[in-house]
């Protein structure tokens, strides 16, 4: 924290852009006297204004927009001021202002102790650097008021004409010379202070619900009202504070009950737990037994399916044993089958192989020739499939060429009226050529006309133009035709604007009649050229896309192409005949081949000869032996010869030989059932015994449940006695926190009606403070001692015939010549005196103030602008002569700034200031040297 600083003068004070001053401009003060003089509006006060906004930050005068230079380009204003203190610390307080409106405010110090005399920044902002000044200026218990530095402020800086009128009121009988003292000591404030207290009322909400609320006033009339409502509510605190007691005494009643009734419930719980004991030691045996039963059951259950297993097993067993007897009559029965199949299949291949043989002679192929047969049909019929499609197709083109043709033949007719429609004597024109190039070249002839058309228009905009430039040439021409050269009076002239007029006129009606002419011809064009629905573009479109479809020579092409495939397709049916014919001889061989595979025999020979068909014969023979022979040994004459029968009796041998095996494992199961059985039984026997043991189960689990369900109910019936003493317990709680709340709201009531007994007895006292006869009476005759004393230092200091003062309570100053004794009013002084005696008073009351307010010396300077106003030469010589006085014998202030008009004053100073105003440039200071 910086230390306080004291005895402050003025070092310097800058202004730029500011009243009249636009550019920057700095004057430099030392102690003693500095004059400033120069005329009225020259712009002196403003320099005191400067003065006063950098201590403040407040304006004497109009706003912030106002106080900025007019018409200047820059869009600030800034002022700065030096001061330094009797220890030579120095602080500035720049003071910059926005056309905004923003501060750019700030300040710095310097202290005495810096030898290098660098500056430190302590505050920025307008309400920073006013809080800082103060804090650097007063005592901390005054930094905080506004009011208390403005008072200094006012002693330090006096305005235009205040000297005189100080002058002129102390002078006066008026008491309101009395706020000379009371303002700057705020003395007015004590009785403002008293009427407000009179009527000031406070009021108290919420007291109880007795006292919902109380309003009182600092009057003896509202303590005695707020000492009976203490009386009433200290009663009937103490009438709760009994029934309190007793709530209390009922409630400790019923914990007690409830204290023997939780341990005689906490005994049942504990009686019920043995029980849930012994419970689930019988529920574990109880288990027990049923899983026991539960077992034997099962055990049972298995019991008597491995006893009906036994008993399938040896009908099974019997069954086999008969199947696997039959299996030698089976197997002949297979063979038999199965040789005589072989005949059949065989005879029926020899019947084949000699139709093929007896048929076929000349054809000498083996059999693998006759797959080639069949492979050739096939391929003969997928050519002939081939040259189907390609004939269709060819047809189908032939078909579509003759649409297109009766299409083009449609196109070209509807093109033909079309050309006839659109203009006769065209069409005419274009006689004797082919379609296409008529419609080429009428398109042509369209676009000439349309082109023929367009610059008769333009030219026909031309002439108007023309004509009218004419026109407006005539009627401006004088004397001459611009046109012909002859003379031109207004006949002349009339007739020719009405002979440009008239042609004017014959070339718009030619104009809109070649325009319609245009717009049809282009309508014209545009559905028979540009439009796709046009006849003539669609026979074009057609034209253009079909024209490669209509070449004489591939129709030709295609009808030879069609007659080719038609032949091919002939011969190739007489061919599939005679293959046909092979084929099936062939899959009948082939047929009788695989049947004979799967019966088992396969006939080895490929050369179709009569050597083989003799052997083929025999083979038919033996295998028709061979099937006799065993369908002898059989027990059954009449059986079906067919692949089915032999595939049928197959299968049962296979069933029979799969049943010799299936034979031995079931007589190995049989013995592994009897062995289970017999366990089974000895594990029954066992299970029986146990569950015979744990009979009695049942019956002690029975009786323990009618016990528990016994103490539940004598827990429950406890648990509902024990509620309804938690309930009982619970509402008396609550009765007695209600019994609490409101003593505790009745204790407070009471705390804030003695605290505003307090409070009334003390502005009780404060008010009769603050009352005229007392503590303002007694400042301000503290005040007017001082100022007494202070004015007769000052004024012994002058050569006046009077050099003390006596001051009393209304400040009537009466003036006293200590030599010899004599004394008079202030009103009857000469007009020096009551100048010395101003200036004395402005002094003393700076002393005042900084002795009652500030704590000690603020200022050491005092600012006089204008302090000549009203006074007539010989009181402003007096005026001269008080200020010289004051600066050769260094008494009065350090530092006196004396703004004026009046040149008589320079006499007085030490240094002086020109201030003066050059038009349209602002206002300029130059010191004057002697």
């Amino acid at each position: 924290m910086e230390p306080k600083l004291s005895g402050l003068i003025l070092s310097s004070v800058t202004l730029e852009n500011f009243r009249n001053y636009s550019e920057r401009t700095t004057l430099n003060f030392g102690k003693g006297i500095t004059v400033l003089v120069g005329e009225n509006g020259a712009g002196k006060s403003s320099i005191v204004e400067a003065i006063h906004f950098a201590l403040t930050g407040e304006l004497l005068r109009g706003t912030i927009e106002q106080a900025r230079t007019k018409d200047s380009k820059k869009k600030y204003f800034e002022v700065e001021l030096e001061l330094k203190d009797r220890d030579n610390t120095v602080i500035k307080i720049l003071r910059r202002r926005k056309e905004t409106g923003e501060a750019e405010d700030e300040l710095r110090i310097c202290y005495c102790c810096d030898e290098e005399k660098r500056f430190k920044l302590i505050a920025r902002g307008a309400n920073g650097v006013n809080e800082k000044i103060r804090e650097l200026l007063l005592s901390d218990e005054n930094s905080k008021e506004k009011d208390f530095f403005k008072s200094i402020i006012r002693l330090s800086i006096i305005g235009q004409g205040e000297l005189i009128n100080r002058a002129n009121a102390l002078q006066s009988n008026s008491a309101s010379k009395l706020d000379f003292i009371d303002i700057p000591l705020g003395l007015s404030s004590f009785e403002k202070a008293n009427k407000k207290l009179g009527e000031f009322s406070i009021r108290l909400e919420n007291i109880s619900d007795l006292i919902s609320s109380f309003t009182y006033k600092v009057n003896d009339n509202s303590l005695s009202n707020l000492c009976g409502s203490k009386k009433l509510l200290g009663k009937k605190l103490s009438e709760l504070k009994n029934d309190y007691e007793k709530k209390k005494v009922e409630l400790e009643s019923l914990e007690k009950e409830r204290a023997i009734v939780e341990r005689e419930l906490k005994m049942m719980e504990e009686k019920e737990k043995e029980l849930n004991a012994t419970m689930e030691n019988l529920l574990s045996k109880s288990k027990e037994l049923e899983q026991a039963r539960s077992k034997r059951d099962e055990k049972e259950a298995r019991f008597k399916l491995l006893k009906n297993k036994l008993e399938e097993n040896e009908a099974r067993l019997k069954e086999l044993e008969e199947k696997t007897s039959k299996k030698d009559d089976i197997i002949n029965k297979v063979q038999a089958i199965r040789y005589l199949l072989l005949y059949n299949e065989a005879k029926n291949c020899l019947e084949y192989i000699k139709e093929i043989y007896n048929n076929y002679k000349d054809y000498s192929a083996s059999l693998n020739d006759l797959k080639s047969v069949q492979e050739n049909i096939k391929q003969l019929e997928r050519e002939e499939k081939e040259l189907e499609r390609n004939r269709a197709m060819l047809v189908s083109k032939r078909e579509q060429i003759e649409k297109i043709k009766a299409d083009l033949e449609k196109y070209e007719n509807e093109a033909k009226k079309y050309l006839n429609m659109l203009d006769s004597n065209e069409a005419d024109t274009l006689k004797g050529k082919d379609l296409e190039t008529k419609i080429v070249e009428l398109k042509d002839q369209f676009k000439a006309k349309i082109e023929d058309l367009q610059r008769k228009i333009s030219f026909i905009e031309s002439s108007l133009k023309t004509f009218k430039e004419y026109i407006n040439e005539i009627k401006r021409a004088e004397g001459r035709c611009p046109l012909c050269g002859r003379e031109l009076n207004e006949e002349h002239k009339v007739e020719l604007i009405h002979k440009f007029e008239e042609s004017i006129n014959n070339n718009i009606n030619e104009k809109k009649r070649l325009e319609n002419e245009l717009k049809d011809l282009k309508s014209t064009y545009e559905k028979a050229y540009e439009s796709k629905n046009s006849p003539l573009m669609k026979y074009l479109s057609f034209l253009q896309h079909e024209a490669d479809v209509l070449k004489e020579e591939d129709i030709e092409k295609i009808n030879s192409e069609i007659e080719e495939i038609e032949r091919k397709i002939s011969e190739n049916e007489s061919t599939l005949e005679i293959m046909k014919k092979i084929e099936n001889a062939y899959r009948n061989s082939e047929s009788c081949k695989r049947n004979l595979i799967s019966i088992g025999k396969m006939l080895e020979f490929e050369q179709i000869s009569a050597e083989n068909i003799e052997l083929l014969e025999k083979i038919v023979k033996e295998y028709e032996k061979l099937g006799e022979e065993y369908l002898s040994k059989t027990n059954d004459g009449n059986i079906e010869i067919s692949i089915e029968a032999y595939n049928k009796y197959k299968k049962i041998l296979q069933e029979i030989s799969n049943s010799e095996s299936l034979l031995d494992s079931k007589k190995k199961d049989m013995e592994n059932i009897k062995n289970e059985f017999n366990s089974l039984k000895l594990e029954i026997e066992e299970l029986d015994k146990k569950i015979e043991s744990l009979r009695n189960v049942e019956e002690e689990l029975k009786k323990v449940r009618s016990e528990i369900d016994a103490v539940e109910k004598d827990i429950q019936n406890k648990q509902r006695e024990n509620g309804e003493l938690v309930i009982s317990i619970d509402t008396l709680k609550k009765e007695l926190a209600e019994y609490e709340e409101k003593i505790k709201s009745y204790e407070s009531g009471l705390r804030q009606i003695d605290d505003a007994i307090y409070k009334l007895n003390v502005l009780l006292k404060v008010r009769e403070l603050y009352d005229k006869e007392n503590i303002p009476k007694w400042l301000r005759n503290e005040a007017i001692a001082i100022l007494s004393n202070e004015m007769s230092n000052t004024l012994s200091k002058l050569d006046l015939t009077y050099t003390e003062v006596d001051i009393d309570e209304n400040l009537n100053i009466e003036l006293i010549d200590k030599n010899s004794a004599r004394s008079v009013l202030l009103s009857q002084a000469s007009g020096g005196e009551s100048v010395a005696v101003a200036i004395a008073f402005v002094l003393a009351m700076q002393k005042v103030i900084q002795k009652m307010i500030a704590g000690e010396e603020v200022f050491d300077f005092l600012i006089l602008d204008e302090p000549t106003t009203h006074l007539d030469d010989e009181r402003v010589r007096d005026l001269v002569e008080v200020f010289r006085t004051l600066g050769e014998r260094g008494e009065g202030v350090p530092q006196l700034i004396i703004v004026t008009h009046d040149e008589q004053l320079k006499e007085a100073g030490d240094a002086i200031y020109e201030v003066k105003k050059i038009p349209g440039k602002g206002s300029f200071v130059s010191e004057v040297l002697e």
